[in-house]
């Protein structure tokens, strides 16, 4: 079959010869030179010129030119392994749009795949040396006029390629600046398609919307336009200028010299914003490498020195301050790159003021000052360059003050230093002062600066000094670090692309870490820091962690985002470097945020210094109340909300009444009673609105909530006193926890329905979600609303962001896969030297090895991991295989999750109040990308470790070969062990070898890892600009969004968010500038965190906690206890005597309770009448008990978690003991003071006894309560430790959370010994309340008690009773369920009667007269209980777990989804199975039936589809017998029995012989058999046609003749041996994919280009055989049996994967 070409180059290239010469001269600039050229033709949109831009070439000095970049030096010029699919005009379909961060369709897999598709930056190309010899062939067939022949097929000519690519780009409509209808939709399909920048339904974009906000419109910048500018917010300057190329365009300009002191006089007011530092970054990245600083403005000043006009003269002060400012903010961010600029400047600048000076203009002091600092600064860093210290733009700060070290806190970094990590010195540190004044506000900042930085920083400092004088011990993987914890053979994997930048997938070793529980483990979490170093530590990197996911971690990945120095320091890494990581438990980011915030804060906008810096006491009132003093009360004496209704007979009564009063005069209040408040209450909502520093404690169940909530309700109806400016001010209301947070909110939202907004996401509450920040700014018109500054700049950076991910993500999947198995050689190639390369290609000695398949690797071969003995490899061990089984790791007993209650994982809790809802990792969808990558392993890879099912295609048993799956297992692991090892030949090394397969297996790994690290390294280089570029733009991003909120906030009546949240939203915040603030939970909160929080603007502080609760936690004791930073703001001034109000009334534990607390930690606490007539616990002979034991604890082998078993089983006995008195399980709280006695807990509590028990840590149940609590304190040692349990805070919190009952259980002994305890047990002893028995009484009989000391006597009381009968005493016993009577005696002994045997039936007993089931009977319910119990136990055999049957349910849906096999063969059966897998609950049973007959339905299909290829006889006997089959499957059962199974599968197996047998006749007839064939065929129908049951003794006599007629009936229908079969297929000489088969089996083939251009019918049976256009026919396929091709030579899959071994 010939294949006609339509290609005519000669027309083009006559076309295309100017733009050679112009592309070839574009190749001898330098490439910075190129770059210039390229940005000009993109600015003057020249489709041509652009088309011919090319890449500056890169060239391998390994391999000449032969590298992955090739040069398309004549246009799109056509490519071996790239097809374009463009045809004439009028079939062109329409261009489509272009698709943001999609899949790119299988014909680009991996030539555009990689980067980019058509506008690629490089062409990945998949075998240089391929794609070398295609180009050398074609250059050395071209004719003497220089013209390349004609190329065959449907191969687009160059010159048409450019003129199709212009107007493909031209026609797309993210391209277009013009607005036109219907040119939206790749621009809408970018943005909908990307999760980090989706921000609404498309449908809801309106017109006008994509108008202002999603066209890329470049604003040009004229004088009118930068004077509008001067008049605005310095925010809104900053980002208007950095987005888009307006500015860049105005500084290439001549200007003159009223525009250039506008222009100064612009960027200085924008370079005072606050909040924009990345947006002014970018604007002086613009201005510094523009033309305007480099000429126009040197220039400009050189001319105020000649200006003869006097009064311009005397202007110039201002604009030479302008110019200073300027400098001193581009020298800060770029010391480097702008110092040459800056010493220009300067050289002008010093002659000029001179002169000023001299003509008698006043320069000014200020003036004279910067001039000064900037010189000094100037010199400075050009002593840097010149010594080479100066190398990178690192941000420096300019400090106006000279300062000592031990003052210039601004100054120091975040980061731990060198020095730090390295000398045993101790920092400065001042201690917080708790009983005096500070001195000033600025030591009062540095004070808190200093010891938040080191409560981080020694854990790390002390924990690295101590791994590196350990570095060298055997142990020093078993070690544990008291400060840190060490993870080993670290290694940094793939950039990720996050919506807060680059991240990156790390690796660690898993191995010394088996014990640790992931889920609960507090190692990893959100935020935390850690350091890497592959040097000993003398080169460190930081980063925090930046998701964390516990399935992940098992296998050691981690993701982490690096800070900005250590980001600079990534590009310089190789990627088979191997990191020591160390990390420190602290949370850094809320560090971080804080001292920043620290270093920025100045003294003087610290609110309120006269009490939080001099310790003043006498409160003043709110500057406000100056104004009005009048407040209206009626919402606090009604309880009504604002925003609700009255009816008119409310409105009269307070018409009548005079609801106002005069706030500072307290005889004007109304009583409490009017109020509905208690005394002390009344007191503290007094001073709230009468002093502008509130500080009022609440003792546990005081009600302090309720009083803050009446406090902003207050505020809120009156708001016009406070309120006093035409710009409102919300009130901002901080909280320690998202759940206090959320309790406050929804309190508020009872009198505020409006105007209520809750920054951070993770709110449980359904209430608040509409009010969250993340659902506002998803809310229908929020960005239309947006101000257009905001939207324009959304756009670019967003469409930055979406450029550079496509680069990043392709690159990305060619890392991991590298990580995923071995790379097949051909992608090493460009790395491996040519000799190398020819030892490899030359080192089998055998010549059938080519014909194993398509894929098979030589690679494989050398590492010891094909069909090649280990034995026969210089140094192989054969045991290296067996070992590799040490490599698997241990699958860990995980328990049933569904068994047991669910209890909130601890690390799950820190990670709540860690993570707000921008922090939270938007990756790429999934399952997409795990298809994406899949895909590309399979292509990349020789042998892929990750892919499931049967691997025959990844290992090299194409060729008949056969593997053994235990053998092929160990290659796998031994494969994994060979590439988890860092160690890499040297270069060195590798020039010494000549011949690669006598190397030992232990060096063709290491030199196997050389290439790989070679070809790792090509891929990261690719895309570090890329990186680069996303950074910044997300960090700009991060920006803008900020500005966002800051809009939505300020349209705010109430902003609530949590410490985190504040700290993080700390300039929001500044720029917000709230005037009233209520803390809830403010003696938790660290001192520095609430100074962050307050802006300059604050009017009035309301502090609401208890700090004889909970404290504020560090991390170092040390500074906790000896610098007090554990001390909070609330604390501190009250222990400086600052007035503050004592909420005295409890309304929550009963009077005993609260006599555990009173007045051993309070002095004073009062019961409120409310709490005194609680009922007693039923079962139990006490309301209060603790009881006694000396039962061990156990230590918890990951962190310094304590358990105790004992413990454990009683509080769990107890607690099911309660619940059988009929208490709900919600009324009962289980507390522990230990989290590894939390999942102890869980283990002992199925979830169908216990659901709805709250079980919980101490810390984290402050501010909650439940009528019930069992406390569990842990610790119990001979050492007699109690740990935190001799902290008052925390035993306050653990014994004030019962309403009604408490029961605590510890070793008294050891508690006894700290003061408190003693106090405590004291108190108990005295009434009786401790011991070590708790007595439990029968409710039935309450004479009889039981005492219980530990789990097991718990078993005396079954069910909550006694062992005494219901009514001992009486004669006759009647049934509730049938009320017959019976004699007691009697019935006793037949309701204890058990079944014995086999014929034992486990049912309930029933009525002896009318056979009804006995459910219900007191004095038998044990007996009814155990037999329900049994019952329950065989029907979950039967019926299985209803979790466990959907989630096979689900499995079963997609297998059936998968085997399309099926629907296209028996749809009825396969509608049949999918409408029972969608019927009502089924039970375990039921879905093994359906299971089953998925399997043989499937199978039953595939033998099936051989009837096409079957004569008509044969046709019909193969027919009957499948549908004889199918009605067997297909038979309604309510199980298979094994029987049933057995003779299914034989009857498949019979079919499958038959089916072969058939087809190898049917392709056979027509030929002459001999009479041996003959027989053998004869014999085997026989068996297989007969209707009796194939036994295995029929198998086996089946087995051993087709062997036989295999050999003499090929199924490819040629009667040829597989020698035979080499030797025509050699003698054709084409490469693979060229042979085809019709329906029937007939192999054919199509020469030239192997695509199908005529249509034909087969000699042999007349079936439509070739195709058209080169698509094949549907019916025929690829002949692989010939030459292993899996796919045609002309087709997309095979252009772009050349599953070809030569071309």
């Amino acid at each position: 079959m010939t294949v006609v070409s339509i290609s005519d180059s000669s027309r083009s290239e006559v076309e295309g010869e100017s733009r050679k010469k112009a592309k070839s001269k574009l190749f001898q600039m330098d490439p910075d030179q190129c770059h210039r050229l390229r940005g000009q033709e993109t600015e003057l949109d020249n489709p041509n010129r652009r088309a011919a831009i090319a890449e500056w070439p890169r060239p391998n000095a390994r391999r000449g030119d032969a590298s992955l970049e090739r040069l398309e030096t004549r246009g799109r010029r056509y490519n071996g392994n790239q097809r374009n699919a463009a045809g004439p005009a009028d079939q062109r379909g329409a261009p489509q749009p272009r698709r943001a961060l999609s899949t790119p369709r299988q014909a680009e897999l991996l030539a555009a795949r990689e980067f980019g598709g058509r506008n690629q930056e490089w062409n990945f190309n998949l075998n240089p040396r391929h794609a070398e010899e295609r180009q050398n062939a074609v250059r050395a067939n071209r004719n003497p006029a220089g013209r390349a022949p004609a190329v065959q097929g449907n191969r687009q000519a160059p010159q048409q390629g450019r003129r199709d690519q212009h107007n493909e780009r031209r026609n797309e409509p993210w391209r277009r600046n013009d607005v036109r209808e219907g040119g939206r939709g790749g621009r809408q399909g970018e943005m909908q398609g990307n999760p980090h920048f989706q921000r609404r339904r498309p449908q809801e974009v309106t017109k006008e919307e994509h108008v202002k906000d999603k066209e890329p419109f470049v604003r040009r910048l004229g004088y009118k336009t930068m004077e509008g500018l001067l008049d605005k917010e310095p925010s809104e300057i900053v980002i208007t200028l950095a987005c888009g190329s307006g500015l860049k365009d105005l500084l290439s300009q001549q200007l003159n010299s009223s525009f250039i002191q506008l222009i100064c006089k612009v960027l200085c007011k924008a370079c005072r914003s606050k909040t924009d530092r990345q947006s002014i970054q970018h604007l002086l990245g613009i201005v510094k490498d523009s033309l305007f600083l480099k000429v126009q403005l040197p220039r400009y000043v050189v001319q105020m020195s000649t200006d003869p006009v006097p009064l311009r003269r005397q202007q110039y002060p201002e604009y030479i301050e302008c110019i200073l400012f300027l400098l001193q903010e581009l020298v800060s961010i770029f010391p480097a790159s702008s110092v040459q600029e800056m010493s220009m400047m300067i050289l002008v600048l010093d002659p000029t003021v001179n002169t000023l000076r001299a003509a008698g203009v006043s320069i000014g002091e200020q003036n004279e000052n910067s001039l000064e600092k900037v010189k000094n600064i100037t010199h400075h860093l050009q002593e840097r360059k010149r010594d080479g210290t100066l190398r990178t733009d690192t941000h420096i700060l300019i400090d106006n003050q000279e300062t000592g070290p031990e003052d210039n806190y601004r100054t120091m970094t975040i980061y731990p230093t060198y020095n730090e990590v390295h000398l045993e010195e101790r920092p400065f540190l001042r201690p917080n002062l708790i009983t005096e004044k500070y001195a000033n506000t600025e030591v009062y900042l540095d004070t808190h600066f200093r010891l938040l930085r080191e409560d981080f920083v020694r854990p790390l400092r002390e924990g690295i000094l101590e791994l590196l004088q350990n570095y060298d011990d055997k142990g020093l993987r078993r070690r544990k670090f008291d400060d840190i914890r060490v993870y080993f053979n670290t290694r940094i994997l793939v950039p990720l692309c996050t919506s807060t930048g680059v991240g990156y997938k790390v690796q660690f070793d898993t191995r010394p870490l088996k014990f640790v529980r992931w889920q609960n483990s507090k190692r990893l979490l959100y935020g935390s820091l850690v350091c890497m170093s592959k040097d000993n530590f003398e080169t460190l990197l930081f980063a925090t962690v930046s998701n964390r996911d516990p399935v992940e971690l098992k296998e050691g990945i981690v993701h982490l985002s690096f800070n900005v120095r250590s980001r600079h320091l990534l590009a310089e890494l190789e990627p088979s470097d191997c990191f020591l990581m160390v990390e420190t438990t602290a949370y850094f980011e809320a560090y971080r945020h804080v001292l920043e915030g620290l270093q920025e804060i100045q003294g003087e906008d610290v609110p309120f210094q006269k009490y939080i810096v001099a310790c003043d006491t006498e409160i003043q009132v709110p500057r406000y109340l100056a104004f009005n003093n009048s407040y209206d009360l009626e919402a606090l004496m009604n309880g009504k909300s604002q925003d609700s209704k009255e009816n008119t007979g409310q409105i009269n009564e307070s018409l009548h009444r005079n609801t106002k009063v005069n706030v500072l005069d307290p005889a004007s209040w109304p009583s409490k009673e009017e109020l509905n408040l208690d005394e002390s209450q009344m007191q503290a909502l007094q001073m709230a609105l009468t002093k502008e520093l509130a500080i009022i404690q609440g003792p546990p169940g005081t009600g302090k909530t309720y009083v803050g909530l009446k406090i902003v309700q207050t505020l809120l109806t009156n708001e016009s006193v406070w309120q006093r400016h035409l710009r409102k001010f919300p009130i901002l209301v901080v909280c320690y926890t998202n759940h206090a947070l959320d309790q406050f909110l929804e309190g508020i939202y009872g009198f505020l329905h409006t105007g209520l907004v809750r920054v951070g996401g993770r709110s449980n509450s359904e209430l608040l979600k509409r009010f969250t920040l993340k659902e506002l700014r998803n809310s229908r018109d929020f960005r239309r609303k947006l101000p257009q500054h905001l939207r324009g700049a959304y756009f670019e950076v967003t469409n930055q962001m979406r450029k550079s991910e496509q680069k990043i993500c392709a690159a990305a999947q060619h890392l991991e896969c590298t990580t995923q198995g071995v790379l097949h050689e051909q992608y090493l190639e460009k790395h491996i030297s040519a000799m190398h390369w020819n030892s490899l290609q030359n080192g089998l000695v055998f010549d059938d090895f080519g014909m194993f398949g398509r894929r098979h690797s030589l690679i494989l071969e050398w590492l010891g991991l094909g069909f090649m003995s280990v034995t026969t490899i210089p140094g192989g061990d054969p045991q290296n295989m067996e070992n590799a089984d040490e490599q698997q790791e241990e699958v860990e007993d995980e328990d049933v999750e569904d068994e047991f209650i669910q209890i909130s994982e601890e690390a799950e809790l820190i990670q709540r109040e860690r993570m707000i809802d921008d922090d939270e990792p938007k990756m790429r969808a999934k399952k997409k990308q795990d298809a994406e990558l899949n895909e590309l392993a399979n292509t990349l890879l020789a042998m892929n470790l990750n892919k499931q099912g049967p691997p025959g295609a990844q290992l090299q048993d194409e060729g008949g070969w056969q593997v053994q799956r235990s053998e092929r297992k160990k290659m796998k692991q031994k494969a994994q062990a060979e590439l988890r090892k860092s160690g890499a030949m040297t270069a060195a090394e590798e020039r010494g070898i000549f011949n690669i397969w006598m190397l030992s297996l232990k060096d063709r790994w290491r030199l196997y890892r050389l290439w790989l690290s070679m070809y790792q390294t090509d891929v990261r280089r690719r895309i570090i600009q890329h990186e680069q570029l996303y950074q910044t733009a997300a960090d700009r991003l991060a920006e803008l969004r900020l500005q966002e909120d800051l809009w939505v906030l300020k349209e705010a009546k109430v902003v609530g968010m949590t410490t985190t949240g504040a700290a993080k939203y700390r300039k929001v915040l500044q720029e917000l500038q709230p005037r009233l603030v209520v803390v809830e939970e403010a003696a938790e909160v660290l001192e520095a965190h609430l100074i962050t929080t307050l802006s300059s603007a604050c009017q009035h502080l309301i502090l609401i906690g208890d700090h004889q609760q909970l404290r504020p936690s560090a991390t170092v004791y040390d500074l906790a206890r000896n610098f007090y930073l554990e001390v909070s703001l609330f604390e501190r001034l009250v222990k400086v005597n600052v007035p503050y109000i004592r909420l005295d009334y409890q309304h929550r534990m009963r009077p005993e309770i609260a006599a555990l607390l009173c007045p051993h930690i309070y002095e004073q606490l009062e019961n409120h009448p409310s709490v005194l007539n609680y009922e007693n616990i039923k079962g139990v002979s006490s309301n209060l008990f603790f009881i006694e034991h000396s039962y061990p604890e156990e230590e918890i082998q990951d962190g310094k978690s304590h358990q105790n078993l004992h413990e454990a089983a009683f509080v769990v006995a107890l607690c099911y003991y309660l619940i059988c008195q009929d208490y709900l399980p919600s009324q009962i709280t289980i507390l522990t003071t230990y989290t590894g006695q939390l999942f102890m807990l869980r283990k002992m509590m199925p979830s169908k006894k216990f659901a709805g028990v709250k079980v919980h840590v101490v810390d984290k149940y402050q501010g909650e309560e439940n009528d019930i609590i069992l406390l569990s304190l842990v610790r119990s040692n001979k050492k007699g430790n109690v740990g935190f349990l001799q902290i008052a805070n925390r035993v306050c919190v653990a014994l004030s959370r019962a309403k009604k009952g408490l029961y605590c259980i510890g070793n008294m002994s050891i508690l006894a010994n700290v003061p408190l305890w003693s106090k405590i047990m004291h108190t108990l002893r005295e009434n009786a309340n401790i011991g070590p028995s708790l007595l439990l009484t029968c409710q039935n009989h309450p004479k009889t008690m039981t005492l219980v000391s530990k789990a097991e006597d718990f078993n005396k009381v079954p069910e909550g009773g006694c062992s005494l009968p219901y009514e001992p005493d009486a004669r006759f016993v009647q049934l509730e369920d049938c009320c017959h009577i019976f004699e007691v005696t009697g019935f006793d002994q037949y309701m204890n009667e058990r079944q014995e045997g086999s014929g034992a039936v486990i049912k309930l007993k029933d009525c002896p007269k009318c056979r009804m089931p006995i459910r219900k009977n007191f004095r038998y319910g044990a007996i009814i209980k155990n037999s329900l119990c049994e019952i329950e136990k065989v029907k979950k055999i039967v019926q299985g777990d209803a979790e466990k049957n959907n989630q096979l349910r689900k499995q079963l849906e997609s297998e059936l989804k998968k085997s399309s096999i099926i629907a296209e063969q028996f749809p009825y059966q396969d509608k049949n199975l999918s409408s029972a897998l969608q019927s009502c609950p089924l039970s375990l049973q039921g879905l093994t039936v359906i299971e089953n007959k998925i399997a043989f339905l499937s199978r039953l299909a595939e033998l099936k589809c051989h009837e096409a290829r079957l004569n008509l006889h044969m046709k019909a006997k193969f027919k009957s017998m499948v549908l004889e089959c199918l009605r067997w499957i297909d038979k309604s059962r309510g199980r298979f029995t094994v029987q049933e199974l057995t003779d299914l599968q034989s009857e498949i197996q019979r079919l499958s012989f038959l089916s072969d047998l058939y087809v190898r006749c049917s392709m056979a007839s027509g030929r002459k058999l001999d009479s041996s064939t003959e027989h053998d065929i004869a014999c085997v129908q026989k068996i297989l046609e007969c209707t009796k049951a194939f036994t295995e003794n029929d198998e086996r006599l089946v087995k051993e003749k087709m062997k036989t007629l295999k050999l003499a009936l090929p199924e490819t229908g040629l009667a040829l041996s597989e020698t035979e079969k080499v030797m025509i297929v050699k003698a054709m000489g084409l490469r693979q994919g060229h042979w085809f088969k019709c329906p029937n089996g007939h192999v054919y083939v199509i020469t030239e280009c192997g695509g199908a251009m005529e249509r034909a019918k087969c000699p042999d049976c007349s079936a439509a055989i070739g195709g058209m256009n080169h698509a094949l026919e549907s019916s025929n396929q690829v002949a692989s049996e010939m030459d292993g091709a899996q796919y045609s030579a002309w087709s997309d899959v095979a252009n772009n994967m050349l599953n070809f071994e030569e071309l």
